[in-house]
């Protein structure tokens, strides 16, 4: 009568080059920074399945999602196709104030931008009631919840990012689906 099945998912990851944003050259042209991402990501999937009956049964989906995002090592794309490492970049002189980061490449070149660390937060879910109150003729009622959360900010870690999903405000929708089947 009842089925119940979940998933937990944990990932580290590592992205040497993120794209951090465009920006205007002293000579007029455009320039890209980039920068090394440290990111985890912790999930979960739960489906619930219960039959009350052959007819009548109760299906719950929820799948909380937590992701953590931390910059460092910002460079700027100098020779973006060269297979010399070395080459396909520069290195500022970084500084970090008031949480704005200030690169400075010489005397000529400077960019600022926000702290772009990240606090991501999601949770959505679904539970379906469906009644067949004869044969081909279905009633379903639908509760759809979601909640989100996106943050520049010194991220939390992943663990209680997740645990804080659970107290964010949800958006909520109510549907009712009748299908009736006409015999001819």
């Amino acid at each position: 009568n009842i089925t119940v099945s979940t998933q937990t998912d944990y990932e580290i990851s590592k992205d040497l080059h993120e794209y951090l944003k465009k920006v205007n050259l002293p000579d007029g042209k455009d320039g890209y920074l980039v920068g090394q991402l440290d990111r985890k990501t912790l999930q979960t999937t739960l489906r619930l399945e219960y039959f009350v009956t052959p007819e009548i049964s109760l299906q719950y989906y929820a799948n909380p999602y937590a992701s953590v995002g931390k910059y460092s090592n910002f460079r700027r794309v100098n020779g973006g196709s060269s297979k010399n490492i070395s080459n396909r970049y520069l290195t500022p002189q970084t500084s970090f104030q008031d949480n704005t980061y200030t690169l400075k490449f010489g005397n000529a070149e400077t960019h600022t931008f926000s702290n772009p660390n990240f606090n991501y937060q999601e949770f959505r879910s679904n539970l379906v009631a469906r009644w067949e109150f004869r044969p081909g003729s279905t009633l379903y009622l639908v509760w759809n919840s979601s909640k989100y959360l996106y943050e520049r900010q010194e991220p939390p870690t992943v663990a209680k990012s997740y645990k804080d999903i659970f107290s964010l405000s949800s958006s909520n929708v109510f549907m009712v689906k009748f299908n009736y089947w006409f015999s001819l």
